[in-house]
């Protein structure tokens, strides 16, 4: 029979070899060679099932042996107690390519130590690790969440903070920041901002605007109550929340599933105007939905990104006079740049999303082969003028993008926009965004859609 190592490493082993006298003795056996556990090896290759199902009979999280501790001496290095082993922690961080996230949250609340070292691998830390392999700062943020030490240092004096401070990555940096401190950064709004957009799609689907949503997503000095708020605007709940495991937002789904998905959504809001069965945009979303799923770096919730494919997103952005104060137009950009990354990931290569401004009339299309171009385009000229959102949302956006393609009835595409400002309106009159807002809900029940979203 083999062995519960081999077995783990191939990912075959199961419940019934559980039940095997052998298969328990070895549980916490370390690997002469690789210095690794069968939990170990089974997160070096990704197999979560195998990890949940050794954690389960209970395999030590750390990948300790306690059948072979040298001593008990508490006065002496802890790390000496046992036989050298690569820490699963420190395996998932440093050596595993998918499901890094799963794999350490099921390690992490089996109780592994954040700050165990590999002293296999020069005292290295699995933040210092996740580090130096280059992982995504929400990894990084549930490693210093769960107490890793950023200024721990490994064999040769070298700590996390300093790796990422001398590689002049601002993105790690923050990362590595507590919570609080991060929580505040303006990483941590932009995310805000995205979920928001990506909420109000989830509200579309069920109370649906068909043309045009005026998502309001105003960016001024953003509160603690933000969340409440939106929450109780959309009554929506789970979104928010400041840390999400990526796994819990992916949800394997083969081709299928998403055609049917997005053909129940089109159907049962009256879109088939929009997007017929045939229609080679939808079949095209569906096509990159699909292979999006399959990639184990995504952590987007593919499902509400098909939904958001189905709209045209416009952001109408602020370019008035006090945007030149401190770093608002940049921030502006952060925040256009992390929107139009995500909005365009499935959408065909010729589709992209607006950005439109209050006083210039000026128009930037945005796909996902000019995302890099985007901070020049959009900071070519200097922010003037006041904050006449609503006057400009209806001669700007809501004439040329809605109302003159329903007198053709040339609309393609429903159409979600939202306003980034830093403020609130200024130089016209009280209420005009209210109204424009208002006035465009009538004029598309008029042209022949209700405030439910359903055709006539």
């Amino acid at each position: 029979m083999a062995s519960i190592y081999d077995l783990a490493k191939s990912g075959q082993l199961t419940k019934e070899h559980m039940t095997n006298r052998e298969m328990i003795r070895d549980l916490n056996t370390i690997h002469p060679r690789t210095k690794l556990t069968p939990l170990g090896i089974a997160v070096w290759f990704s197999h979560v099932k195998v990890v949940k199902l050794l954690l389960k009979n209970g395999a030590n999280p750390d990948g300790k042996d306690p059948t072979k501790v040298q001593n008990k001496d508490p006065s002496k290095d802890p790390s000496k107690d046992y036989d050298p082993v690569r820490p699963p922690l420190w395996v998932a961080a440093a050596r595993s390519k998918e499901r890094v996230g799963a794999m350490m949250q099921l390690l992490l609340n089996a109780g592994a130590d954040p700050n165990i070292v590999s002293t296999v691998d020069d005292n290295s830390s699995p933040l210092l690790a996740a580090v130096k392999t280059y992982k995504p700062p929400y990894l990084l943020n549930a490693l210093v969440d769960r107490g890793a030490d950023p200024d721990q240092k490994n064999k040769h004096k070298e700590t996390p903070r300093e790796i990422a401070e001398a590689r002049g990555d601002p993105d790690t940096i923050k990362a590595l920041r507590k919570r609080k401190e991060r929580s505040l950064g303006w990483l941590h709004w932009i995310g805000v901002i995205v979920s928001i957009i990506v909420g109000v799609v989830a509200w579309v689907n069920a109370f649906i605007m068909v043309a045009a949503v005026g998502a309001a997503g105003a960016v001024t000095a953003a509160s603690p109550y933000v969340t409440h708020v939106i929450k109780r605007r959309f009554q929506m709940s789970g979104i928010f929340d400041e840390k999400v495991w990526p796994e819990k937002l992916k949800q394997s789904e083969p081709k299928e599933e998403f055609q049917k998905d997005a053909k129940d959504f089109i159907e049962g809001n009256d879109l088939n105007k929009f997007f017929p069965s045939d229609d080679p945009f939808l079949q095209t979303v569906v096509d990159k939905a699909t292979k999006l799923e399959a990639n184990p770096d995504n952590t987007l919730d593919t499902k509400a990104l098909t939904r958001l494919a189905l709209f045209q997103p416009i952001m109408y952005c602020d370019d008035s006079g006090s945007m030149n104060e401190g770093n608002r137009v940049e921030h502006q950009i952060d925040i256009v740049e992390r929107i139009a990354s995500i909005a365009t990931r499935i959408i065909p290569d010729d589709e992209g999303i607006k950005a439109r401004f209050i006083n210039r009339n000026t128009e930037i299309m945005i796909y996902q082969r000019t995302l890099g171009e985007l901070r020049q385009l959009m900071g070519q000229q200097a922010p003037y003028g006041p904050t006449e959102l609503g006057t400009n949302l209806r001669s700007r956006i809501l004439e040329p993008l809605v109302y003159q393609p329903l007198r053709t009835n040339s609309l393609r595409r429903p159409v979600l926009v939202s306003i980034i400002t830093d403020g609130c309106p200024e130089g016209e009159k009280t209420g005009t965004l209210k109204e424009a807002i208002l006035e465009c809900g009538s004029r598309l029940k008029a042209a022949g859609y209700d405030r439910r979203g359903k055709q006539k």
